[in-house]
Formats: structure tokens, sequence, C-alpha cells
């Protein structure tokens, strides 16, 4: 039996269940947008399973896409539209957490 989520990221790329087969969902959060270094490693991710055959769901925050153009990293941008993209919120996560603030206290 699919999960719910499964059949949403098929249906995503286009594909349908077949009876008796075993379907694994890859899905990778692409949320930091600070480090240069994230781009490629992003880059090398939807490279390698695109040249394995593989699709997968890139859950991409708004900020991180915003990013990515104003470095000019079509590149990347290129090497992930071979997979399904999603939208992971604005900005996700920022910095200082309420943890890290208090820890400065």
């Amino acid at each position: 039996m699919l999960l719910p989520l499964a059949l949403i990221c098929m249906d995503a790329i286009g594909l349908r269940p077949t009876p008796g087969k075993v379907y694994v969902v890859l899905w990778f959060d692409t949320e930091d947008y600070m480090l240069p270094e994230s781009d490629d490693a992003a880059k090398r991710l939807a490279t390698f399973l695109t040249e394995q055959g593989i699709q997968a769901t890139f859950k991409v925050v708004g900020e991180k896409a915003r990013t990515l153009e104003r470095r000019h990293r079509t590149d990347v941008i290129a090497a992930l539209q071979n997979h399904a993209i999603g939208y992971h919120a604005n900005t996700h996560s920022q910095h200082p957490t309420p943890a890290e603030y208090e820890s400065l206290l």
C-alpha cells in the first residue's frame, strides 16, 4: 500500500503505481541559502540522481531560489529542473533561533 505522500510525489513526476512494485520516494529539503557551498551540493546531488535515472523531489525554500538567481547559479537551477520541485516555506529557519538567542543572555 502506498502512502498518500508517495502518490502525490509520483503524480508530480508523472508516474502511476504498478501492483507488486516497490517505490521509494526521495525527498530533499533544499533550504541553506547562506552558504554558497550548499548550491554546489544541491547541483551535485541533482546531477548524480539524473545520471542514475532517478527522479527525486527537492523542497526548495523561497529565499534559496532567490539566492540562486542572485548568484547567477543557472547551472543549479537547470540541474534541479530534472526533478519535482516543491515550495518549502519562504525562509524555513532563520537565525538566531530562540535557543540561540537565549544562549546569549
